[in-house]
């Protein structure tokens, strides 16, 4: 089993997006030849299409322009590797990461926890708080209850057991 923590570069920007998918592929290129893995990542990369606007009055008055970004790390690393918590959920959560700053807020899923192979099977996640959850505190995260702007995410995995020729039918899992 290979385990890799990894944190992609930040941004909300298409160039941002763009530099996070060259990481990506690096990224699977490096798992290339590994048949189990968990990656735990903070991909500053949002499963969903998103809306950026230009920060502050200067940038707008600059000339920085508005419009969608469309999601290109997410589609590409879900075609090798499953996300916890969409097998569990049938989707990725409404955020993992809420930041509240004078001038505006940013939502989105930056945070995954994603596998490879089938000796990890994601049986268990932890919720993350709900929208009205934070929506109680004015600075929205981090805050009293949550120490950073990033929700925790937690999966509990079934181990499957190796018999010789590969592994048992999804009966035969271990669970703690």
């Amino acid at each position: 089993l290979t385990a890799v923590c990894t944190h992609l570069k930040a941004g909300l920007a298409a160039e941002a997006e763009a530099a996070r998918l060259q990481q990506a592929q690096v990224l699977l290129q490096r798992l290339e030849g590994r048949q189990d893995a968990v990656v735990l990542a903070d991909l500053n990369a949002h499963c969903r299409p998103w809306r950026v606007e230009p920060e502050g009055p200067a940038a707008a008055a600059a000339g920085a322009s508005s419009g969608t970004v469309e999601p290109q790390v997410h589609p590409l690393l879900s075609g090798s590797l499953q996300s916890a918590y969409q097998a569990v959920l049938g989707d990725e959560p409404a955020f993992t990461c809420w930041g509240g700053w004078v001038d505006r807020e940013v939502r989105l899923v930056c945070d995954y926890i994603l596998t490879k192979g089938c000796l990890l099977e994601p049986r268990r996640i932890l919720q993350v708080p709900s929208a009205d959850d934070v929506l109680a505190y004015a600075e929205r995260l981090p805050n009293a209850e949550h120490p950073t702007d990033h929700v925790p995410l937690v999966a509990d995995f079934a181990i499957a057991q190796h018999e010789e020729g590969g592994l048992q039918s999804a009966g035969a899992y271990w669970q703690p």
